[in-house]
């Protein structure tokens, strides 16, 4: 079929235009993002979706139905991974996600009819990034993966991503958004030959804010080993004692392995540390208690490389193990553990039990040989992995949810409410380390409460410490995760560290590049289990998204609501008859 002939045919299928219009865009972001990689696709992803915006061919609101099922594709691929978390939950998830491709859609169509594309090619990328900082940081406590700018942070030397460093993400999203937004609305009103020049020097505009600066100071530099673990999820959601103590062992041959580069603080993962209790308070309960673990096998196949092990073992046995390893080798250690307020042990039914007030996703720092002092409690628990937004102020319900889609897991913990963090003295001096957990690395406004207060700097690098063994298989949402963090340096010109379970972890300058990555010496990025070494600039100064926050966001938010209300004052609006022609 000849090019006029597929247009014919798109033009007399609105449908079938909007839906390929969608499947485009989902097609050249899959492009764009980890492990493709083509960064410089995120500038052409957004156009197909914003030409069916600017020209429906009819209802926006139908338009923006087939988009959003043409984009459906792409979102179930990046997200097939949740199908072994929660088989129930990945359908409502992609559905979730492509809603926000009718949004856009019948928003920015409903602009068109009442105002005709030239003023609604205006607020094309406000209406996308104002739908953006609803997904990624309001709606259901944000859920900020796959921002369209975040490919940009790949750019050589990620100048691409400079910008952030003013307003955040959010804004070099705005940018890319503007660019596509002119090469649409150019197409969409027939003038072609505008689309060359016009995107050209809007782009040589962002090359220009994306400038490199001078040379960052690298005088001060932390030396972390970080211990990549490789211990399988749903290893971690059965951890028998007898697989606890096998882990601990192996990791702890890879502390012994990373202190031999004489570093600074070796940094294991997120909930690594195979102990039901790792602080002091709970230690002394437990010892108090004389509780024992059991060493016989619960069931066939039960951790059958531990051999020689004795029958029972102190409940107490890896944490005091972990200390006086620690002490001997005299390098901290950083550890993801569960965290306890009011831990105790009670005697009840003529058996003993754990009793506590609180537990939370926790960091904690082991130093001086003795049980730590030092504790982070995880701020923002990850939506529907460790509390379900909304739902969880019901606890039945949020029950009944769990059990039906959710494996029977349980939401547990409660969220910290002290951004502490973690010192660590070194030959210079004292260095505070931010710490968030997880998910937290891809959400600007905490790491910026971590890092700064009042747009003053009270911490230098940000330690990320996670658990991607959720992701399985699927390396591709390993590499993403770690891509979106990167972009956390850039706004805070503060350089971060990643412990991840399963990979992959890396350290990133204060411009968010890639100082190490992975392990070394294995031929493949995760999954796998080692030490990656790492000389890490500290952090210094302050940047206009460190003193802002999320202004930006949220100003294009408003605009975004304020347009929507806009279009329907005097009358109905946005469902023409016919479609406007504007030339």
């Amino acid at each position: 079929m000849s090019e006029d002939g597929a247009a014919a045919l798109l033009g007399s299928r609105p449908a079938l235009r909007a839906l390929v219009g969608g499947f485009l865009f989902g097609l050249l972001g899959a492009v764009a993002y980890p492990p493709i990689g083509l960064y410089a696709a995120a500038f052409i992803a957004p156009v197909p979706l914003m030409l069916v915006a600017l020209r429906p061919c009819g209802s926006p609101r139908r338009a923006g139905l087939w988009a959003g099922l043409g984009v459906a594709p792409w979102w179930g691929i990046a997200h097939v991974w949740t199908i072994s978390v929660s088989q129930l939950g990945f359908v409502p998830l992609v559905l979730l996600l492509s809603v926000y491709a009718w949004l856009f859609v019948w928003i920015v169509g409903r602009m068109a009819a009442r105002w005709g594309v030239p003023r609604a090619a205006v607020f094309v990328p406000i209406v996308w990034v104002g739908l953006e900082f609803l997904r990624g940081s309001v709606a259901f406590d944000g859920y900020a993966f796959y921002l369209t700018a975040h490919p940009l942070v790949q750019s050589p030397g990620a100048g691409l991503a400079a910008p952030a460093a003013w307003l955040g993400t959010y804004f070099v999203s705005f940018l890319v958004a503007v660019i596509a937004a002119m090469v649409a609305g150019a197409i969409a009103m027939r003038r072609r030959t505008l689309v060359g020049g016009l995107a050209g020097v809007l782009a040589m505009g962002v090359f220009a804010l994306a400038l490199p600066r001078g040379p960052m100071d690298e005088t001060d530099a932390v030396r972390f080993a970080v211990v990549q673990t490789n211990v399988p999820q749903d290893n971690r959601s059965s951890w028998t004692l007898r697989q606890r103590v096998l882990d601990w062992l192996e990791m702890r041959s890879w502390i012994e392995a990373a202190a031999e580069g004489d570093p600074d603080v070796i940094v294991l993962p997120e909930g690594m540390f195979p102990g039901r209790v790792l602080q002091a308070d709970g230690l002394a309960a437990e010892r108090a208690a004389e509780l024992i673990w059991p060493m016989e096998p619960e069931f066939v196949g039960d951790a059958p490389e531990l051999a020689g092990i004795a029958d029972y073992l102190p409940a107490t046995e890896l944490a005091d193990d972990l200390i006086a390893l620690q002490g001997a080798l005299g390098v901290p250690v950083i550890v993801g553990a569960s965290g306890y307020d009011g831990f105790g042990v009670v005697e009840e039914d003529g058996g003993l039990r754990y009793v506590y007030d609180a537990i939370y996703n926790s960091v904690l720092l082991v130093d001086g040989g003795r049980a730590p002092e030092a504790r982070y409690d995880k701020l923002h628990l990850a939506p529907f992995g460790e509390v379900m937004p909304y739902i969880s102020k019901w606890p039945w319900l949020e029950r009944q949810l769990l059990a039906l889609g959710a494996n029977g897991m349980t939401f547990s913990l409660a969220a910290g409410d002290d951004p502490t963090l973690l010192p660590l003295n070194v030959s210079g001096g004292e260095v505070g380390l931010a710490a968030p957990i997880c998910f937290e690395g891809t959400v600007p406004h905490v790491c910026r409460r971590l890092v700064f207060e009042g747009g003053e700097r009270r911490a230098q690098v940000m330690v990320n410490l996670t658990n991607d063994g959720w992701f399985g298989r699927w390396t591709p949402g390993r590499l993403h995760h770690a891509l979106a963090c990167r972009w956390r340096c850039v706004e805070l010109e503060t350089p971060m560290v990643r412990a991840a379970n399963t990979g992959i972890s890396g350290a990133y300058d204060a411009r968010g590049r890639v100082i190490a990555e992975g392990v070394p010496g294995s031929d493949q990025p995760d999954r796998v289990a080692g030490v990656m070494t790492a000389a890490v600039p500290v952090g210094g100064g302050s940047t206009m998204y460190a003193r802002v926050g999320d202004a930006f966001g949220w100003s294009v938010l408003v605009l975004t609501v304020g347009g929507i209300g806009a279009t329907c004052v005097g009358g109905r609006g946005g469902e023409p008859t016919k479609e406007r022609d504007d030339r």
